[in-house]
């Protein structure tokens, strides 16, 4: 599994398939597609991928899964409340192995708090479920470093969730998207 903050897909498409056949992943999240309804699924395929997308617009925003055309997976967008809540939920069934979740969620720095409680409240509902939950995105939490909607759902979920709260843009992936044009 990877995530990339992309900051649009069009643009880093090339890049994008070149990563992709050096690498053995299942599934690739996408944040900062910056997609939109006029963009045809074709223009951002990759051989050996289905691509399940939530479009925002072109002027930032959305995200989308790259699922190995072999993997078998069903979309949980029951689980998704509201439109700009820029969230996808995947559950994936391997052969011989228990189903779980692979959520890829991208929060934009001026989005409201109830993002987290949304955030929360999907948890919440996949706990039910007792699946194995992945998280994979950018949750731009630093922003709202001292708000306590935050911190509050951040303990609710923090059973079931292990945040990386360093900065990884300094990863050579990143700097290969960032530095191309």
């Amino acid at each position: 599994m990877a995530s990339l903050n992309i900051t649009s897909l069009t643009r880093h498409i090339d890049e994008l398939r070149a990563f992709l056949a050096d690498q053995c992943l299942d599934v690739v999240s996408i944040n900062e597609t910056i997609l939109d309804s006029l963009i045809a699924d074709n223009l951002v395929h990759v051989d050996g991928y289905s691509i399940v997308k939530k479009d925002r617009n072109r002027n930032g925003g959305g995200v989308c899964f790259y699922l190995r055309s072999t993997l078998n997976y069903r979309l949980r967008d029951c689980l998704i409340v509201g439109d700009e809540f820029e969230v996808l939920s995947v559950d994936v069934m391997k052969p011989n192995s228990k189903a779980f979740n692979v959520t890829a969620a991208y929060r934009p720095p001026n989005c409201t708090e109830d993002f987290f409680e949304n955030l929360k409240n999907l948890v919440r509902a996949l706990d039910l479920e007792s699946k194995e939950l992945i998280i994979l995105g950018d949750l731009n939490c630093t922003y709202l470093a001292n708000s306590n909607i935050v911190n509050d759902a951040i303990k609710a979920i923090e059973h079931r969730v292990s945040f990386v709260s360093t900065d990884n843009r300094t990863d050579k992936n990143y700097a290969h998207f960032q530095h191309t044009h």
